[in-house]
């Protein structure tokens, strides 16, 4: 019995492997999961751009407003307060010390005409 076990196990092996086909990886072939991964993240990247979405100011006025909310959370709570987005800019623009936090995100505040609430 053990010996026809063997003997099917063989003859499967062999029948598995006659078409087998070495090949070799191509760097230069179709892309692969990563390649897709940052072809697709492109452009959802360009279709939020086009939206008029600034992600990159928007990354480094979050960082530089969550510095501010961590550091002086009463100044911040008092813009926080603002609903009209072209106030708020035109208060962290007078505030010296959030300036020095924007700069210090790499972002300049001339370029910033007003901040949106997602609230």
């Amino acid at each position: 019995m053990k010996k026809i076990i063997f003997a099917l196990a063989i003859i499967g092996l062999v029948s598995c492997t006659e078409e087998f086909e070495y090949k070799q990886a191509d760097p230069y072939a179709s892309s692969g999961h990563l390649d897709n991964f940052v072809s697709k993240s492109d452009s959802v990247t360009k279709e939020i751009q086009k939206d008029s979405v600034d992600t990159e100011s928007t990354v480094k006025l979050t960082l530089a407003l969550s510095k501010y909310q961590e550091l002086y959370p009463e100044r911040y709570r008092r813009i926080a307060t603002e609903t009209n987005g072209w106030e708020i800019a035109k208060m962290l623009k007078r505030d010296k010390v959030f300036l020095v936090l924007a700069k210090e995100s790499g972002l300049d505040m001339n370029s910033v005409p007003f901040i949106e609430r997602n609230d």
